[in-house]
């Protein structure tokens, strides 16, 4: 009897650390990750694994080279091609059907999980890895405590400092760049997937979890600060908050839609050929 052909699926490490914005990516990639499992309950060889970031090669090498590491970012190391390849040969060795390859800075990757996330599944390695004085989350977080100790009427224009510094890590622009305020960043080169970063960035600053659809609902980097000033509670009344949402037309009312129905209409908002490139 011929022996059956040794199947390896190439997973990926957003199925188990999540990856923002691409949620149809994570299924596609689980899928995988199933159908080696219902191999090997057919008694057929199968193997998956989640890589993480490979160096000089794939998608994460491609934002890398665009300045935009956000894998880097939120603390995932790149693998080496010979230590991948070594690794695999030591899986398909021990017969193993699924595993996650992927290195990981675990102080920086907690550091950058929105508060919302679900960290069950980290319990154990966060416990080994106690943040250190001084770590990421000081410098970036606490970002109200730090607004509200300054007098009421200097709060918006340091929350916009802060906006702008986090909308250009986001846009991977130098830091230099300037930015008019009223002008939607989708014009800078805001994608759907940077839009979800810089989402998360500003949940994570500010402790609070933020709506799918906050760069659709206020594309500028002024409707932007007159929002989060609401939210964030830090009554400023130096702007007019109505004047800015009835001058930003953009600003719509869709609290009630799903998260996959707002995904949808935050890409339609931001790439309006989505559709067409993917056809």
């Amino acid at each position: 009897m011929k022996k059956p052909v040794q199947t390896i699926l190439y997973s990926a490490a957003g199925v188990v650390l999540g990856a923002a914005g691409q949620g149809l990516y994570s299924a596609a990639n689980a899928e995988l990750d199933g159908l080696a499992y219902f191999r090997r309950r057919l008694g057929l060889p199968a193997l998956s694994i989640a890589w993480g970031p490979w160096k000089g090669a794939g998608m994460a090498a491609d934002l890398a080279a665009r300045g935009r590491d956000v894998w880097q970012a939120r603390g995932l190391n790149q693998i080496e091609p010979d230590f991948a390849f070594a690794q695999l040969e030591n899986l398909l060795a021990d017969q193993a059907t699924y595993a996650a390859l992927i290195p990981i800075d675990w102080p920086r990757f907690f550091v950058g999980l929105p508060p919302h996330a679900d960290r069950d599944l980290f319990t154990a390695v966060e416990e080994s890895h106690e943040r250190p004085v001084g770590s990421a989350r000081s410098t970036q977080d606490g970002i109200i405590e730090r607004l509200m100790g300054l007098p009421a009427g200097q709060r918006r224009a340091a929350l916009v400092g802060h906006l702008t510094e986090r909308a250009l890590h986001a846009l991977g622009l130098d830091e230099a760049t300037s930015i008019e305020l009223r002008r939607p960043l989708k014009e800078f080169g805001l994608d759907s997937l940077m839009a979800v970063e810089l989402r998360n960035s500003l949940a994570r600053s500010g402790g609070q979890s933020l709506p799918a659809t906050l760069l659709f609902d206020y594309p500028t980097l002024d409707s932007l600060a007159t929002y989060l000033v609401r939210t964030w509670q830090l009554e400023d009344e130096t702007h007019d908050a109505k004047e800015v949402d009835a001058a930003d037309p953009s600003v719509s009312n869709i609290a009630e839609l799903s998260e996959q129905d707002a995904e949808k209409l935050l890409l339609r908002e931001l790439e309006p050929n989505f559709a067409e490139r993917r056809t």
